[in-house]
């Protein structure tokens, strides 16, 4: 038996989550972090999941005619696209500096400096390895693609992010009323990691189960 069953439990691609989520952590705690740059860099996860999501659309369901992905791959590019610039356009409204413009935030230019200025490019790295990791350990190696449709591959971000990003978002504007305490912080990602790995595991299981 492993001297560590919580690893078996959660795998090498769980454990690899773990460690990118730990660098926000990092940040609040010896970079001084606050809560727009930690939920601008969550939203940065937003964008990496659906880019993920689009090559599973594009590569899953192998009975599914290519015409067929493709207008589901452009669906979704609209849909999630729409859906993830509101979310961020409510981030600014409620944590940002603003005031900013439709614009602005339509340019992917205006995102990067954002992540430049707030010092949050090695956890958009960390986070975009991670899923990356995700990816190949288990749709690739996995075999996941023989077993998802490309219909459900485009369903399968949405219940992760809304649950996920919705916690943030109230969690976010609770420790803004707060005065956003370095501890309180703290507890903020160290929740965030709780529930993103539970929502991976179940994912993951879910699709293992369908095999």
């Amino acid at each position: 038996m492993s001297a560590f069953p919580w690893l078996q439990r959660i795998g090498s691609s769980g454990l690899v989550l773990i460690l990118a989520n730990a660098v926000p952590l990092f940040g609040v705690l010896f970079l001084g972090w606050d809560v727009f740059a930690l939920m601008l860099q969550f939203w940065f996860e937003n964008v990496i999941i659906g880019v993920f999501a689009l090559l599973r659309i594009l590569s899953a369901g192998q009975q599914d005619r290519i015409g067929g992905r493709l207008f589901l791959a452009l669906f979704f590019s609209i849909h999630y696209g729409g859906f993830t610039l509101g979310h961020g356009y409510l981030l600014l409204e409620l944590f940002g500096d603003g005031p900013y413009r439709m614009e602005q935030i339509v340019r992917p230019e205006f995102w990067l400096t954002l992540a430049a200025q707030t010092g949050i490019g090695i956890a958009m790295l960390a986070l975009f390895a991670s899923h990356l990791y995700s990816f190949i350990n288990h749709y690739v190696l996995g075999g996941e693609y023989r077993r998802l449709s490309a219909r459900k591959a485009m369903a399968m971000p949405y219940p992760r992010i809304v649950l996920l990003h919705v916690s943030l978002l109230v969690g976010g504007f609770l420790l803004e009323m707060t005065g956003q305490p370095v501890a309180g912080l703290a507890i903020f990602v160290i929740l965030k990691i709780g529930l993103d790995l539970k929502m991976h595991l179940r994912e993951h299981q879910r699709l293992r189960a369908a095999q």
